[in-house]
């Protein structure tokens, strides 16, 4: 395992889509030290099939401290809105 005092940030973040619980939408959310730095970047994004896709991020919608019940601070979060593809460069789904 890689020493933490040496390691650099970059390759830190990772960002996941994420349901927007007040208007049923999906959001990106990004962790890592520095998640609130990547407004009007696209970014790979993992989907929970460990497939990736492209989003341009556009709005931080929430930035904060990703907290869990029984380990406490994790470390930083953001939720951003990301532009949306157009129809032509949806994933085709085969049948």
């Amino acid at each position: 395992m890689a020493d933490p005092k040496t390691e650099t940030t970059k390759g830190k973040h990772r960002a996941t889509y994420a349901r927007d619980n007040r208007t049923g939408k999906y959001l990106v959310r990004v962790t890592g030290p520095h998640s609130n730095k990547f407004v009007g970047r696209e970014v790979p994004v993992t989907r929970m099939d460990d497939s990736v896709s492209n989003e341009k991020l556009t709005k931080v919608i929430w930035s904060g401290i990703n907290e869990d019940k029984e380990k406490g601070p994790l470390g930083p979060v953001t939720l951003y809105q990301f532009e949306p593809r157009p129809a032509d460069q949806i994933d085709e789904v085969e049948f």
